[in-house]
């Protein structure tokens, strides 16, 4: 079984040929696009990715990361205001 991690598009290049940075609870990451980018890169901006491995494997809808972390409250706790606190969450 493969983890796939919800994050944020908050920028990306001119093509899909080059990185976009995700935002994953608070920590930005260089994310390959490729594999979601249908049109131009900018219209990627503020939707939520699932990556793995550095790709972004699918577009999903923006409360689906929320639901996707409940299962994962045994290895960390997540702050309930993850969206506006996004510096706290915390390894057990």
């Amino acid at each position: 079984m493969c983890i796939g991690v919800p994050g944020q598009v908050v920028s990306v290049g001119e093509s899909a040929h080059h990185l976009a940075q995700v935002d994953v609870c608070g920590v930005r990451r260089d994310v390959n696009i490729m594999l979601v980018c249908e049109s131009e890169p900018a219209a990627l901006l503020g939707q939520w990715v699932l990556v793995h491995v550095g790709f972004a494997m699918s577009v999903i809808d923006e409360e689906k990361p929320w639901r996707r972390w409940k299962p994962c409250a045994n290895w960390i706790w997540i702050s309930p205001n993850l969206k506006d606190e996004p510096d706290r969450v915390w390894h057990r």
